[in-house]
């Protein structure tokens, strides 16, 4: 668990429902994931531009990791032993190596990145953005921007999250999209981006 105002990870033990351990990482830690090897977390801090490397085995940082500003949302890739991670500050997505900890790609996406999704080949990413009702399809490879899903208008809705959550299925190949302003769930085709169904769901989905 990242403690934003603490700046320190708590390691708990699920099944004892106790702390193992709380472990000073960077300011302002936000979200962070698990390598697929399972032998590491990485950390986002947001407020000081870097990314803390935790071992699983010892629970402490094992390596600090220069970030673009303002990193909030992390994936990882094991197709490509690769993290990518958001950079609000820089309106970018960076893909990192897990090997050498080189950032290896860097993408501008011209606007306030939010939630990604990332293909099973780690090669495309679906990125919402601020103000943006819908999602980019960014190629991974250096490419950029390479189609939109547009789901209307924007409403330029507080925070800016018009279309806010994203997630492909398992198989890749459903990609499904929240908007908060409207609460609406909907299901897009990832090859073509085009809609393909709308649910209503709860009030704000995230």
């Amino acid at each position: 668990v990242s403690n934003e105002g603490a700046n320190t990870l708590t390691v708990v033990d699920s099944r004892a429902g106790r702390l193992l351990s709380e472990t000073p990482v960077g300011a302002t830690p936000n979200q962070l994931a698990l390598t697929p090897d399972g032998r590491h977390v990485w950390v986002l801090n947001n407020a000081d531009a870097s990314i803390s490397v935790v071992s699983t085995e010892t629970n402490a940082v094992e390596r600090t990791v220069p970030a673009g500003r303002g990193p909030h949302v992390i994936v990882m890739s094991a197709a490509r032993n690769a993290a990518i991670v958001t950079s609000e500050g820089d309106s970018s997505l960076d893909v990192f190596d897990l090997t050498s900890y080189e950032r290896t790609t860097h993408v501008p996406v011209y606007g306030w990145p939010r939630v990604l999704a990332v293909t099973n080949d780690g090669m495309t990413t679906f990125l919402t953005i601020r103000w943006l009702n819908g999602a980019l399809a960014v190629g991974l490879g250096g490419e950029g921007p390479t189609g939109r899903v547009a789901l209307g208008e924007p409403r330029f809705a507080r925070e800016g999250k018009d279309a806010h959550g994203i997630a492909l299925t398992p198989s890749g190949s459903e990609l499904l999209i929240t908007t908060q302003v409207t609460g609406v769930l909907t299901f897009v085709d990832p090859t073509t981006l085009e809609r393909r169904a709308e649910l209503r769901v709860g009030r704000d989905p995230n």
